[in-house]
């Protein structure tokens, strides 16, 4: 069991632009995707980003996250 969850508001340190599945996912490997994916990655990210960014700007959050210090899960 995950003991130090820390459930906060997504902040501009650390957008949370992409899907969980191929998580964990931290600020160092958020970018770093399956080489074998099929998914057009960098595509998204150009979307998400600024689209996230401005919604994060303007009401200081677009999500509520969990973290085990640095890091996003989907699980245990």
């Amino acid at each position: 069991m995950i003991e130090d969850v820390v459930v906060e508001p997504m902040t501009e340190q650390f957008i949370v632009w992409r899907c969980l599945h191929s998580g964990p996912l931290s600020c160092e490997n958020i970018a770093q995707w399956p080489s074998d994916g099929q998914i057009p990655w960098e595509h998204y990210r150009k979307r998400n980003m600024p689209l996230l960014l401005k919604i994060t700007r303007t009401y200081r959050a677009c999500a509520i996250i969990a973290r085990d210090g640095d890091i996003i899960r989907v699980g245990p």
